[in-house]
């Protein structure tokens, strides 16, 4: 994280995350899509750094540096929330936060492109 204290659960996650989607062998398992954000001090801005999900084969897989962007992500967890009848309330993302004053939040499509627009 360039300077910043790692958190010992995000650390833990991204090893996971590299090892399901790394090497030959692709592990068999259904996780949601989840992307990774590092704090980027030359920027000061959290970017997009890893994504995982779940293949069409169901295996699980990352996407592609060039794929990890604001809008990628935004139309992904957009179109793949919405189009879930059962989905009333319109929720998108649940974004999971560290460090002092880390809470996990639900948020709706509105709350969702905000949070990215305010990324960026």
């Amino acid at each position: 994280m360039d300077g910043a204290e790692e958190d010992p659960f995000v650390t833990l996650w991204e090893s996971v995350a590299a090892s399901l989607t790394g090497g030959k062998k692709k592990c068999h398992c259904r996780v949601v899509d989840t992307v990774f954000f590092q704090y980027d001090i030359s920027s000061g801005r959290s970017l997009p750094h890893r994504w995982i999900f779940t293949s069409k084969s169901g295996m699980i897989s990352k996407k592609k540096k060039e794929n990890t962007t604001f809008e990628k992500i935004s139309e992904r967890f957009n179109e793949f929330a919405l189009s879930n009848p059962n989905n009333r309330d319109g929720l998108v993302a649940i974004v999971e936060g560290w460090g002092d004053g880390a809470q996990r939040r639900v948020l709706n499509q509105a709350e969702f492109g905000e949070l990215l627009a305010s990324a960026t």
